[in-house]
């Protein structure tokens, strides 16, 4: 009887102070092209999210920004690979709208958000996005291992971008993992 007690007891205090682990975790994989992709990994959730490394994007008038490679997984769930990023620069809004590939193919793009960060008399506007690009169109637009997308605004601005195709190859095969 005392045993079982001291069995109970010891479990008990165990189950207690054990961690819950609901804490995200950030961790880098590499892939077998030792291209990195970063790991959020909620395994309380069974949530996961993937990213590729980092692109500039550079434009005229102090235009810049950055996107990368994505996915994520929830509930045993993944969404198709997409591309995220933003972009800043001085003045009036620009308001992208869409993305293209190269002779005009339309991408799903979606705006995600829009911030006015100020000092003193100067200020930078930030549009941030997301678009889906599907391997297919990958395969049939890459050139020189890179896919060249251009988003356009609503005015006549534009931003070129250039993907490394090892990006997305990456985090479709971490994400398999």
């Amino acid at each position: 009887m005392k045993l079982r007690y001291v069995l109970a007891c010891s479990l008990a205090t165990v189950m207690l102070t054990a961690p819950a682990n609901a804490e995200p975790v950030r961790s880098e994989v590499l892939a077998s092209d030792t291209t990195k992709v970063t790991v959020y990994s909620d395994e309380f959730a069974d949530r996961y999210e993937y990213t590729g490394p980092s692109v500039a994007v550079l434009a005229r008038d102090r235009t810049e920004g950055m996107v990368m490679v994505a996915r994520k997984r929830a509930g045993g769930v993944s969404t198709p690979i997409y591309v995220t990023g933003f972009v800043m620069y001085p003045r009036d809004w620009r308001h992208y709208s869409t993305a293209v590939l190269r002779g005009g193919a339309a991408l799903d793009f979606e705006k995600t958000g829009s911030d006015v960060n100020c000092y003193r008399s100067s200020c930078t506007l930030t549009e941030s996005f997301r678009f889906q690009i599907t391997p297919e169109q990958i395969a049939a637009h890459a050139v020189d291992g890179k896919i060249s997308i251009q988003v356009r605004a609503q005015s006549t601005d534009t931003l070129m971008i250039h993907i490394p195709v090892n990006h997305f190859t990456a985090v479709e095969e971490v994400s398999r993992t």
